[in-house]
C-alpha cells in the first residue's frame, strides 16, 4: 500500500512550513515522545540541516518536500517553491530563465518529463552546470511509494580542480608529444600512465599497447619474443630486468635494437613509486662517431706512411746530393781547366761549347746546394732557443754585403723582436727574401722596409720592397720547389729560395703569404712564435 507522504511538511524560501492547502503545517497525526518517533518539525530541521539540496516528488509529479539547500543551489526566488506544486512547472520556470540553454524550450521540457516519469524505478546520476557556473551533482532515486527523490551536490571546486588537472594533464602531453626523444611513464604498479608516439615508433611496439594501465611486463615479454635481448636470454637476466622496474634506480644504458637503431635509455625513478623513461636516438650520432674513428685511424696510417715517405725521400735527396758533390766537383775542374787551357785555341764553337759546360756544373752545383739545403730543414735543424731578430738581420745582411752595395740599398726596419727559433735557419730566412728583393729589381737604389706587428702568441714580420712586384696569380706557386717566373737568362736562381723559406717558417709553427704592396714592389708576411723578451730598436 503506497504511504501518504505529502502529509510531512517542507520548508519554504521564508522559512515558513506550509501544507498542500497553504495553511500552517503541522503533523496529522500526535506527535509522542520516546525514541524512534520525529515529527514534522524534526525533519524539517534535519533536511535544513543537510550541506546537500533535497526535494522529493510523488508519483504524480508533485512536489512532496524540499529543503534550503535546494533553494540556495537553484537559486528560486522566496516563495516560489510549495509543497504540491507540479514538477512540469519547476521545468517550465527554469526554462524559462535559461537554465538548459537557449533552443528549443519545449523539447526541454518533454525530454525531461519523459525522463522524470521513468526515474520510478531507476537510479541516475547525472552533473548540470548552472548558467551562474555552478556545477550540481544530480542523484535521483526512485521512491518505495512511487515518484523520485533528488539530491544536489555542489561539485563546482571539485569539477575545477579536475579541469585544471585535465589541463595540466593535456599541456603535459602536448609537450611530450612534441619532444624528440621517446618517453613513458609507468606507475609503481609498473603500469604504463603516460607515453608518446615517438618512442612507439622507435620501438616498433604495437598500437594496442598505447592505452593507459598496459603492463610493463607487456613490453618486456614483447621485446624477449622479439630478440631484443638476444635469441635465448638468460631467465635471471629477465628477472633482474624486473626487479629493477620495480625497484628503479637512476640509471643510463645503451642498446641496439633488431632494427639497426640505437637507443640512449635513461630511467627517473618517481617519488612514491613508479619511473620515467626517456628514449634517445643515437644512431646517426654513433654511425658518426663510427665514421670519425675510422677516418681518424686511416688518417694516422696515412699520415705516418706519409712521415715515413718524406723521411725516405729526405734521405734520398740528402744522399743523392751528397753523393753528386764528388763527381759533379770533378767534372766542373776538368771543365775549368778545358776553358783555361784550350780558350782561343780551339775554335769559337769549342770555346762556347766548353763555356755551356763550366756553367751547367756551377748551375747544378748550385742547385745540389740548395736542394740539400732544402731537406735538411727539417732533419738537420738546431734547437729553438731566443733568438733577438736584430742578430739574425745582422748576420743576413752580412752574407748579402756585396749585393747590398751592388743594389745601393738602403734596408730599415721596425723595433724587432726576440723570437723563438733556430738562429742558423732564420738567418738563411731572411737572407732569402732580402735577397730576393736585391736581385728582383728594375730600379735603383733598392729600399726595403721589415715591419713587425703582434699577433697574439706570434710576432707577423713584413718584408716589403720596391722590386718587380708578384702578379696575384702566382702568390701559391712561388712557395712551390723548383717554380720560377722567370728564365735564368733574366734572373739567375733554381727555384728553391722561397720553398726554404716556406719550409722554415713552417718548421717554427708559422706561415708565410704574399700580400700585395701599398705602392710597387712585392710584401712578403711571415709569422714566428714570440719569446716575450723586449723588442730591439737599433736600425740596420
Amino acid at each position: 500500500m503506497r504511504q501518504d507522504v505529502a502529509s510531512f511538511s517542507a520548508p519554504t524560501a521564508s522559512g515558513k512550513r506550509s501544507s498542500a492547502d497553504g495553511d500552517l503545517a503541522r503533523p496529522q497525526r500526535p506527535s509522542t515522545s520516546g525514541a524512534g518517533v520525529v515529527d514534522a518539525t524534526m525533519f524539517a530541521t534535519i533536511l535544513d540541516s543537510m550541506g546537500q539540496g533535497i526535494s522529493a516528488f510523488d508519483a504524480s509529479l508533485r512536489l512532496l518536500v524540499f529543503n534550503r539547500g535546494y533553494v540556495e543551489l537553484m537559486d528560486y526566488p522566496e516563495g516560489f517553491l510549495q509543497v504540491g506544486m507540479s514538477y512540469e512547472e519547476i521545468l517550465r520556470f527554469n526554462v524559462g530563465r535559461g537554465e538548459y540553454g537557449l533552443d528549443d524550450p519545449e523539447s526541454h521540457i518533454r525530454e525531461r518529463l519523459a525522463k522524470a516519469r521513468a526515474s520510478e524505478h531507476l537510479t541516475s546520476r547525472l552533473e548540470h552546470r548552472r548558467p551562474n557556473g555552478t556545477v550540481l551533482a544530480l542523484r535521483r532515486t526512485p521512491l518505495p511509494c512511487g515518484g523520485f527523490i533528488n539530491t544536489y551536490t555542489n561539485i563546482t571546486q571539485r569539477k575545477k580542480a579536475e579541469e585544471s588537472a585535465d589541463r595540466n594533464a593535456a599541456i603535459l602531453q602536448a609537450t611530450i608529444d612534441n619532444m624528440a626523444d621517446g618517453v613513458r611513464v609507468f606507475d609503481k604498479n609498473l603500469r604504463l600512465t603516460m607515453w608518446n608516439r615517438q618512442v612507439f615508433e622507435l620501438f616498433g611496439f604495437p598500437a594496442d599497447f598505447a592505452k593507459i594501465g598496459t603492463p610493463y611486463s607487456t613490453f618486456l615479454d614483447y621485446t624477449i619474443q622479439r630478440g631484443d635481448y638476444g635469441s635465448d636470454p638468460d631467465r635471471e637476466t629477465l628477472d633482474a630486468k624486473l626487479a629493477r622496474a620495480k625497484n628503479p634506480t637512476a640509471r643510463d644504458i645503451e642498446q641496439e635494437l633488431p632494427n639497426g637503431r640505437i637507443v640512449e635509455k635513461r630511467r627517473n625513478p618517481m617519488p612514491g613509486g613508479g619511473f620515467v623513461s626517456t628514449y634517445v636516438d643515437v644512431t646517426e650520432h654513433r654511425r658518426a662517431e663510427q665514421a670519425m674513428a675510422k677516418q681518424a685511424k686511416e688518417l694516422a696510417l696515412a699520415s705516418e706512411e706519409l712521415k715515413r715517405s718524406n723521411d725516405e725521400l729526405q734521405q734520398f735527396a740528402y744522399v743523392a746530393s751528397h753523393d753528386l758533390q764528388e763527381p759533379l766537383r770533378m767534372v766542373g775542374s776538368y771543365c775549368q781547366l778545358l776553358q783555361r787551357r784550350y780558350q782561343g785555341k780551339l775554335g769559337a764553337d769549342a770555346d762556347e761549347f766548353i763555356g755551356f759546360a763550366v756553367e751547367g756544373a756551377k748551375r747544378m752545383q748550385r742547385l745540389i746546394n740548395d736542394l740539400l739545403l732544402y731537406s735538411r730543414v727539417g732533419t738537420k735543424g738546431k734547437p729553438f732557443a731566443a733568438m733577438p731578430m736584430q742578430q739574425v738581420l745582422a748576420g743576413a745582411l752580412a752574407n748579402l754585403a756585396v749585393a747590398v752595395e751592388e743594389a745601393q740599398a738602403e734596408i730599415t726596419h721596425d723595433p724587432l723582436p726576440t723570437v723563438w727559433g733556430d738562429d742558423v735557419q732564420l738567418t738563411q730566412l731572411m737572407q732569402n727574401l732580402l735577397g730576393n728583393a736585391l736581385k728582383f729589381r728594375d730600379e735603383l737604389p733598392v729600399r726595403v722596409h721589415i715591419g713587425i706587428e703582434r699577433d697574439g702568441a706570434l710576432w707577423r714580420i713584413r718584408v716589403q720592397d720596391n722590386g718587380i712586384g708578384i702578379q696575384p696569380q702566382y702568390a701559391d706557386r712561388i712557395f712551390m720547389i723548383f717554380q720560377r717566373l722567370h728564365t735564368r737568362q733574366e734572373y739567375p736562381g733554381t727555384g728553391i729560395g722561397l720553398s726554404i723559406c716556406k719550409k722554415i717558417v713552417e718548421r717554427h709553427g708559422g706561415r708565410i703569404w704574399v700580400e700585395p704592396a701599398p705602392t710597387k714592389g712585392s710584401m712578403f708576411v711571415f709569422t714566428l712564435p714570440a719569446s716575450g723578451d723586449t723588442p730591439c730598436t737599433e736600425q740596420a
